[in-house]
């Protein structure tokens, strides 16, 4: 993950500033608790940084989430605000933007295997020589940054999204790229 050892990411976190050092570290503990969890039913989708965005210190919610969906549709719930208004603030919390998904580049769109778009629930937006720039829900996945970063060659840049948006997205993006019935 690009540490050397837990006591150097103890002493990053401990030291740093940089909300995207703070943001990996975030993700590869997340990413932990994923690799330990023996069974994903009792480990529920873990977003302590989607309810304190929302302004909520009880994260309980995460006690009945399974997905991050249900995640993002419980604390709107319980916070009482719109998805939209909690991808504002998850993106301010973590130093981020919100996305616009009807800024999507074809040359983006290239770059991602339309099966990792729909496994990761990420929406590619744009992408120059070193970086690509992804909508997600999720933007502490340690894992998808990494597969995006292999597989692209360019450094991901998260802007946030929420889930319904991108389905949205996904949908149309899936059913562009699927060949109509009558072509062959």
């Amino acid at each position: 993950f690009g540490f050397p050892d837990l006591s150097a990411v103890a002493e990053i976190v401990e030291t740093s500033a940089d909300e995207g050092v703070l943001r990996r570290v975030e993700g590869l503990i997340s990413e932990l608790h994923v690799l330990t969890s023996s069974d994903e039913a009792r480990h529920p989708f873990r977003a302590e940084w989607l309810a304190k965005a929302a302004g909520l210190e009880d994260s309980t919610v995460f006690d009945r989430s399974r997905s991050l969906a249900d995640a993002w549709s419980a604390v709107s719930l319980m916070a009482g605000i719109s998805p939209a208004v909690i991808a504002e603030r998850v993106a301010q919390r973590l130093g981020l933007e919100v996305g616009d998904l009807g800024t999507r580049r074809r040359s983006a769109l290239r770059l991602v295997p339309e099966a990792l778009m729909i496994a990761g629930r990420v929406v590619p937006l744009s992408e120059d020589s070193v970086t690509i720039t992804v909508a997600t829900a999720d933007p502490t996945s340690l894992a998808m940054e990494l597969e995006l970063e292999r597989l692209t060659g360019r450094r991901p840049v998260f802007v946030v999204v929420p889930p319904s948006e991108l389905e949205s997205a996904l949908a149309l993006i899936v059913e562009v790229a699927a060949p109509s019935e009558g072509s062959q």
